[in-house]
């Protein structure tokens, strides 16, 4: 069903589009089914909230086409006004990067060589290392999608090369999603018709299969080390897959529909920017709604406590209520349809503009999981990316030269 609805809109396999909205929710659906099974307006309930959904991301899709019109020109590099800027920031800002991952690598080790890699990425990031975390969400993304963009019009060694430090890094990391985000940005950019008449696709159409299989393999090395035999490895990587939803397993629990009756609408503000503010001290961060959803479920339970990202169908319904949710999941929709269209139609008249666009955009697949970590990811993309780029134009140009966004 979920493939129907999209299918027009769907450029790739590794279109984020696919995976978190069509691969993800069928695997999801399955478990829902059968966790719900019995629970009819809870079951109804997950269903039309993807209508609704899909609903908003149909609307936005709609109006832009009718409503929304743009030049459709050529764009070269000599229309970006800041191109030599963005080439010296993308250098501060991997050095940034290899640094901060250098420290961490060096005194926690590397979580895919560890006992337990799944544990590790966690625990890692504790005691004073949880900025390095930040900086690999936010400023992180943005290195990967620059260094992207500059070795597909370049192809100098140089970039090359830094990106495959970055692709290795990510790898040691134990992180599948990095690896994934890795290829998903790699199509986002030769999908664009920036590079369209650059013959990109069939020089580089090695790396989706080459990149799957090095995400494959990753997986099954960290659910190997948590696995006794082959057998065990298998089940946790098809678990895996129908686990895209795994917050109903513990939202549902009567502990947790007691504890989250509670709530109301006017605490979804607090809600939305408290990573935000916490990150910058002026309040205490809450705890995740996933991790309290499982510290109600198992209250003895002890150490780390890694909990499910909560569903925008979820969340809409813990501030809003059954049916506001339905509107909640509309919006969410829209959002995410205006930032893809943005994406694909507009004419940049700045590199960096378009390069934070793209990272964006890819940072827009975590609608479909947990609404506020999207914020934050672009919050941190913003905080660590932003001044180095103004920075670097002041010293290059005497001044911040700054000029339209946009066509």
């Amino acid at each position: 069903m979920y493939f129907l609805l999209y299918k027009r809109y769907i450029y790739s396999i590794l279109d984020p589009l696919f995976i978190y909205y069509v691969f993800t929710l069928s695997f999801s659906s399955v478990l829902v089914i059968n966790v719900l099974n019995g629970d009819v307006a809870d079951l109804i309930h997950f269903f039309l909230c993807h209508v609704f959904f899909f609903l908003g991301f149909y609307i936005v899709m709609n109006f832009f086409k009718k409503y929304i019109c743009y030049t459709n020109f050529s764009i070269s590099i000599n229309d970006f006004f800041d191109y030599k800027v963005l080439k010296v920031t993308l250098y501060c800002l991997f050095g940034i990067y290899f640094i901060a991952n250098t420290i961490l690598f060096y005194t926690t080790g590397f979580p895919l060589l560890s006992d337990d890699p799944t544990v590790a990425k966690v625990e890692n990031f504790v005691e004073g290392f949880g900025i390095i975390l930040l900086i690999n969400i936010g400023l992180g993304n943005f290195v990967l999608t620059t260094l992207l963009f500059f070795a597909l019009l370049e192809r100098k060694k140089i970039f090359f090369l830094l990106l495959l430090v970055v692709i290795i890094l990510t790898a040691l990391e134990g992180s599948k999603a990095g690896l994934i985000r890795i290829l998903i940005t790699f199509l986002l950019l030769v999908n664009h018709r920036f590079f369209s008449d650059k013959n990109i696709t069939k020089k580089f159409k090695w790396i989706t299969p080459l990149g799957l299989l090095l995400v494959l393999g990753v997986a099954l090395i960290v659910l190997s080390k948590g696995s006794v035999d082959t057998d065990q490895t298998i089940f946790a990587f098809v678990r895996r897959l129908l686990y895209g939803a795994d917050s109903i397993l513990y939202f549902y629990l009567p502990v947790n529909q007691q504890y989250f009756d509670k709530f109301h609408f006017w605490e979804y503000i607090p809600y939305f920017f408290d990573q935000i503010l916490g990150f910058l001290r002026i309040v205490t961060p809450k705890e995740a709604l996933g991790n309290v959803m499982v510290m109600n479920a198992f209250p003895m339970m002890v150490g780390t406590i890694v909990g499910p990202n909560t569903a925008y169908y979820i969340e809409g319904q813990i501030f809003f209520g059954y049916f506001g949710a339905f509107l909640y999941s509309m919006i969410v929709g829209a959002v995410y349809a205006f930032i893809r269209e943005y994406y694909f139609k507009a004419n940049y008249y700045s590199a960096f503009w378009f390069v934070l666009i793209c990272c964006i955009f890819q940072q827009a697949s975590a609608l479909t999981n947990e609404v506020t970590f999207f914020v934050s990811q672009v919050f941190y993309t913003l905080f660590f990316v932003v001044p180095v780029y103004l920075l670097v134009n002041l010293i290059i140009h005497g001044k911040i030269r700054f000029y339209k966004l946009h066509y």
